[in-house]
């Protein structure tokens, strides 16, 4: 300890000696000097180094994205439409290599139908950008296209670019037609369809109507007259799911109030001072089951309207229509005078009440009927809404 201290002093007094001064600082301090310098750039040259594979890594990235998009990409000039970037998708898009299209514009190449450079600069000055927007073109063979453009301003620097992204939709175009063209085709043939089936309904309704005429006995003209009356009631029921184009699900409340008008105006006189009442709950019905549940309401109410009544000057209809768990439950009375009198066949059964059982079964619904006094049925189906 002694001694290190003796060696710092003499080094202190070294520097106290006024002509040594410059010659200890030279030698001591130079070298700190210089290892700090060389520390410093170092530090320097790793930051730099850092920083630039940092952003050559981003450019990498940028590149790929650039590159790979399914988009045809352009950066452009707003003012002249100058291309200043293209990537490698803007070939199958124009047929030109992204070197040919680069310092020129889509206008010099004949790229746009005429008036759409037009169309399309007037809706992004308008908008400040385009989304989606269709407009017509031409590739390098002359063939026509449509192409879908969503622009958008791209500042760089002091500098502002529009950034472009073109996709081809030509063969979405052609598909999209040919299902509009499949669309109207089907509309035609429904159209035919549904006008034969109504004329050869009516011919139906009129050849009855004419051999009920000339029949010649009072129960054969009976018959047909109400086999007539039936057919003119399917014929209305025909018209409102068919004219209307009820494919999918049928307003149950929309369609029963509708049904019952029609059927109502196949009674003009005795339906006046007949009385309907409907308790229809809001429910969607598929047609499948709503075309036999209509036909099923027809024969109940051409019952009613033709054999309930009589010669009474009043009189009420009830139906209502619930849903009860995955089940729908039909409810239809009338306070007349009881059951239908049409003829029986062998098993004591009338052609209206045949007809009943078989709507019921072709629902699948478990039914019944009481009266008299009155008519009351009840029919329980499934039908998961």
């Amino acid at each position: 300890a002694s001694l290190a201290y003796r060696s710092v002093a003499a080094f202190q007094g070294l520097f106290n000696e006024p002509s040594l001064v410059p010659a200890l600082q030279a030698s001591f301090l130079l070298p700190v000097f210089a290892q700090l310098l060389a520390g410093s750039t170092a530090m320097l040259l790793l930051l730099k180094e850092k920083d630039e594979r940092e952003l050559r890594i981003a450019y990498n990235k940028y590149d790929l994205l650039f590159r790979s998009t399914p988009a045809a990409v352009f950066l452009s000039e707003p003012a002249t439409g100058v291309i200043h970037e293209a990537n490698p998708r803007c070939t199958e898009l124009t047929g030109y290599t992204p070197e040919e299209l680069i310092g020129h514009s889509f206008s010099e190449f004949g790229l746009w139908a005429p008036g759409e450079h037009e169309r399309a600069e007037n809706a992004y000055c308008s908008q400040g950008n385009l989304q989606n927007f269709e407009i017509e073109a031409y590739n390098r063979m002359g063939q026509n296209r449509v192409w879908e453009v969503s622009s958008a301003k791209a500042p760089q620097d002091d500098h502002m670019f529009i950034s472009s992204s073109i996709q081809d939709i030509t063969k979405r175009k052609e598909l999209q037609a040919r299902v509009n063209q499949l669309l109207h085709e089907k509309d035609v043939l429904l159209s035919e369809v549904h006008h034969r089936v109504r004329n050869n309904l009516s011919q139906i309704i009129s050849l009855l109507s004419l051999q009920a005429r000339i029949a010649g006995d009072q129960t054969a003209e009976r018959v047909l007259s109400n086999a007539g009356t039936r057919v003119q009631s399917m014929l209305a029921l025909y018209d409102r799911i068919y004219t209307e184009r009820i494919y999918t699900a049928v307003s149950a409340p929309d369609f029963f109030s509708r049904l019952i008008e029609l059927l109502r105006s196949v009674f003009p006189d005795t339906s006046k001072s007949i009385k309907v009442e409907l308790d229809i709950h809001e429910l969607s019905i598929d047609p499948t089951i709503m075309s036999p549940l209509g036909q099923l309401i027809n024969e109940l109410f051409t019952n009613s309207m033709k054999h309930a009544f009589g010669n009474q000057n009043e009189g009420t209809i009830r139906i209502a229509l619930h849903q009860e768990g995955d089940s729908l439950l039909l409810q239809y009375s009338d306070d007349g005078c009881g059951f239908s009198p049409e003829p029986a066949d062998e098993t004591g059964k009338s052609f209206g009440y045949i007809l009943i059982e078989a709507l019921a079964q072709q629902l699948e619904a478990e039914w019944q009927l009481e009266g008299p006094p009155g008519t009351r049925y009840s029919f329980r189906f499934k039908h998961v809404l």
